[in-house]
């Protein structure tokens, strides 16, 4: 843990971001940067090695917006409230309850 710095900290979230989400990304971040406080309360460590860190920054491409364009499946605020009213004017006695909670 004493041999962890910044730098190498940097270069392997930097690796981690081509594969995952940045919300995975924070969540790691988040867990790694407890971890550091926590050795730090405990004199195990008398300085954060991460303190300063940058999230790394998502570069758009053309293969990550054609797999965003695949989330279109979902359906809009408008199609999702003409659903739940069918739902609850014609279906059955749960339906509503089921798909709006």
């Amino acid at each position: 843990m004493r041999k962890i710095t910044r730098h190498m900290y940097q270069s392997h979230l930097n690796e981690l971001s081509k594969k995952f989400s940045n919300n995975y990304l924070d969540s790691i971040h988040t867990t790694v940067n407890m971890i550091f406080k926590h050795a730090i309360r405990q004199v195990f460590l008398l300085a954060n090695p991460i303190e300063g860190f940058v999230m790394p920054k998502k570069q758009i491409t053309i293969k990550y917006i054609e797999e965003e364009e695949l989330n279109d499946q979902f359906l809009k605020v408008s199609e999702l409230k003409a659903f739940l009213c069918i739902a609850k004017e014609h279906g059955l006695s749960f339906d509503y309850l089921t798909f709006a909670s």
